[in-house]
C-alpha cells in the first residue's frame, strides 16, 4: 500500500528540488512552513511519514513534530538538521521525538533510503493497530457471538455490558479504547463457564446480596485468566480479571498508565453489569441510579450524570414490537421476545441485538425451531435496520 509522505521546508528551491525527484516514487504532498504542515496533517492526514528541516522561521522542525505527534502519532518523522543543530538532534531522536535525523548537506539516495526506512516503520505500526482493532477484535465478537448463541440463557443476560460501557464512555466524554472494548465483550468468556444455576443469582438476587458479588467475581476471574493466554490481551485479561470489589473511583479523563488504564476499564465494566442487573430485575432509572450510588460509594458525579442520561428503555418488552420473517431478520435488530423452541428451550433472549452467528441459528434451526415463523423484533430496531 502507498502511504503518503509531506517534505517540510521554507526552502521553496530546495523543496521542488526533492519533490520533482520524488514524486515518481511517492504520494507528496509539500508544505513551506511548521503552521502550514501541522494545518495539513490535521486537516487531510493520515500521512506515513514527514520530513522536515530543523530550522524554520516560526515553528521549528522539532516543534512541528512534537504538535504533530499528538494528532498522528504512528507517522514516522525524520528531520534535516545542520550540524549546529546536531545536540538537539540527537536529543529529539533519544525521546523518541523523532525516526531519524539526516545532516545538511544530504544526499538525494539517503533521503529516499531513509523514507523507505520510515514508510516500513510507519506499515508495522498501521498493520499491528489493524491487527488489534480489527483482526482480534472480530475473532472475539464471533467467539462471543458463539457463546450467546449456544448458550442463550447464561450469555444473553450480559450481553448489552458493551453497549452499556459504549454509552458511559461517550456520556462521560470518556477516551475509547481497543481494550476497554474487548474487555467488555471477553466478560462473557467467564459467565459461559459458570453454569445456569450459578449464573441464575443474576436474574434472582441484587447486586448488593453476597451470592451476586461471589458470582461476579468467580465469572470474572475465570474469565480474565482464560483471557491472558491469549498474546497481547494481557491488560484485556487484567482489566476482566479486577472487574469485581471496585468502588467506583478511577481517572477517567484519559488515563496514560497500565494500572490506570486497568482501574478504569474494571470499573466500567463492574457499573454495566450492576446497571444490567438493576435494569432486568424491573427498577426504573431513577431507582436505579440511586442504588449504583450505593453499591458504589466513591461514583464520580460525572458517572452518576451518565446514568441519568441513560434512556428510560426497561425492558425489550416493554416496547412496540413488529414481525419479521426469518429471511428477513439484520443484524443490529433487537429481540422484542425470546425465542423458544418447540421443545421449549431458550434459543434466544428477549433484548439481544442479532448478529450473523445468531441469525444463522435461526435461519437453519426449521426443524426445532420452526423457521417459518415470525420473529418479534423491536419496532424501533426493524424500522432504523430497513
Amino acid at each position: 500500500m502507498g502511504y503518503r509522505v509531506m517534505l517540510v521546508d521554507d526552502d521553496h528551491t530546495l523543496l521542488s528540488s526533492i519533490g520533482r525527484n520524488l514524486c515518481l516514487d511517492y504520494d507528496l504532498v509539500t508544505a513551506c512552513s511548521g503552521a502550514e504542515a501541522l494545518e495539513k496533517i490535521t486537516e487531510h492526514g493520515p500521512f506515513g511519514l514527514v520530513l522536515t528541516d530543523m530550522r524554520m522561521p516560526g515553528m521549528t522542525g522539532l516543534q512541528l513534530i512534537i504538535e504533530a505527534r499528538k494528532v498522528s502519532p504512528m507517522t514516522s518523522y525524520i528531520m534535516l538538521t545542520g550540524n549546529q543543530d546536531l545536540g538537539t538532534a540527537v536529543q529529539a531522536v533519544n525521546e523518541g521525538h523523532v525516526f531519524r535525523f539526516l545532516s545538511k548537506p544530504c544526499e538525494l539516495a539517503t533521503i529516499r533510503s531513509a523514507i523507505e526506512a520510515g514508510l516500513r516503520q510507519y506499515g508495522l505500526e498501521v498493520g499491528e493497530k489493524e491487527l488489534l482493532n480489527k483482526t482480534c477484535a472480530g475473532a472475539i465478537a464471533l467467539l462471543t457471538d458463539v457463546l450467546e448463541a449456544t448458550q442463550p440463557m447464561i450469555c444473553s443476560r450480559h450481553s448489552s455490558t458493551s453497549e452499556t460501557v459504549e454509552m458511559l464512555l461517550e456520556a462521560a466524554g470518556v477516551p475509547k479504547r481497543w481494550e476497554y472494548a474487548l474487555a467488555s465483550r471477553l466478560a462473557l468468556v467467564g459467565f459461559a463457564c459458570l453454569g445456569e444455576e450459578s449464573a441464575r443469582v443474576f436474574d434472582t438476587t441484587s447486586p448488593h446480596d453476597a451470592d451476586w458479588k461471589f458470582a461476579v467475581e468467580r465469572a470474572m476471574g475465570i474469565g480474565g485468566r482464560m483471557v491472558k493466554r491469549i498474546p497481547r490481551l494481557g491488560i484485556v485479561g487484567e482489566i476482566v480479571e479486577s472487574a469485581h470489589g471496585v468502588t467506583g473511583a478511577f481517572c477517567y479523563k484519559k488515563p496514560k498508565s497500565e494500572a490506570a488504564i486497568v482501574r478504569t476499564g474494571a470499573t466500567l465494566i463492574a457499573l454495566s453489569l450492576a446497571w444490567e442487573t438493576l435494569r432486568r430485575q424491573g427498577l426504573r432509572r431513577k431507582d436505579a441510579v440511586e442504588e449504583m450510588k450505593l453499591l458504589f460509594p466513591e461514583l464520580l458525579p460525572v458517572y452518576v450524570e451518565a446514568f441519568e442520561k441513560l434512556p428510560e428503555t426497561g425492558d425489550a418488552d416493554e416496547q412496540p414490537g413488529a414481525q419479521v420473517d426469518v429471511s428477513e431478520l439484520a443484524p443490529g435488530m433487537v429481540l422484542h421476545s425470546d425465542v423458544v423452541g418447540r421443545d421449549g428451550s431458550v434459543l434466544l433472549r428477549a433484548g439481544s441485538r442479532l448478529s450473523e452467528v445468531h441469525i444463522e441459528k435461526l435461519r437453519n434451526g426449521t426443524e426445532h425451531f420452526g423457521g417459518t415463523r415470525p420473529i418479534m423484533i423491536v419496532e424501533a430496531t426493524a424500522h432504523a435496520v430497513a
